[in-house]
């Protein structure tokens, strides 16, 4: 297939995303603040090639979709990208795949793909005429909470469903300044990570990273309806 038409297929088709459709998704409006994440290894996108001699950042799903996390994260607990970068670097790529749902989404719909297109006719970017108003069915089996103590220190909380409700909390860092963009930080004594949740608080923050994804730029990004069987865990506030 030639460069040009394999450009044409669907994302989902030719299993990765340009930065133009990266950022349609996203709602991301420069490549700044993606740079900051991928210079703190929290992505690594691919390469394609856009014209002859010519390469271009080819995004996975999962990339995608920890953009789209990144920055609703950094908008609901008000702190800069600098600082998303720090915290989500901090946590393996492993769990932040299991949150955003990527790579099920993905084996998903290229399962179906083979299924649905035996039968029916195919539209311009080669998906099945169907394909947009059909589901795809993921369950979700992490649920994953970051916690702020007093615009400081940030801790993880994380609940499997596929561990037997295993449930696992951890310090992440400690900042002196969640407003800067070259943010100073520092991983705290053992000792001293224990006292943390025992002092007086001001204030704490809740965000859970699961839920900041919606159907909705799930769907938009497959090109289909995707639902997502949540089990609802009760996690503590």
């Amino acid at each position: 297939m030639s460069i040009n038409a394999n450009m044409i297929a669907h994302p989902i088709i030719r299993g990765f995303w340009t930065d133009e459709e990266m950022m349609a998704i996203t709602g991301a409006t420069s490549l700044a603040p993606i740079k900051r994440l991928q210079k703190a290894g929290v992505i690594s996108p691919g390469k394609y090639e856009k014209a002859p001699g010519k390469k271009a950042r080819a995004w996975s799903l999962n990339e995608v979709l920890t953009i789209a996390l990144a920055l609703n994260f950094a908008e609901q607990a008000s702190v800069n990208l600098s600082v998303t970068a720090v915290i989500l670097s901090a946590i393996s790529s492993r769990t932040i795949n299991r949150v955003t749902l990527g790579d099920q989404i993905m084996q998903e719909a290229v399962r179906e793909l083979s299924v649905v297109a035996q039968d029916v006719g195919k539209d311009k970017w080669g998906l099945p005429l169907i394909w947009h108003n059909h589901v795809l069915t993921v369950r979700r089996r992490t649920c994953l909470d970051l916690i702020i103590i007093d615009r400081k220190d940030v801790f993880i909380r994380e609940e499997r469903t596929d561990l037997s409700g295993s449930k696992n909390k951890r310090f992440i860092a400690s900042f002196e300044s969640m407003k800067s963009n070259e943010p100073s930080y520092s991983i705290l004594s053992t000792k001293r990570v224990l006292s943390v949740g025992q002092s007086a608080e001001i204030s704490r923050l809740v965000v859970h990273l699961h839920r900041l994804l919606n159907t909705s730029l799930l769907s938009e990004a497959v090109g289909a309806n995707v639902h997502v069987v949540d089990p609802y865990l009760e996690v503590e506030e």
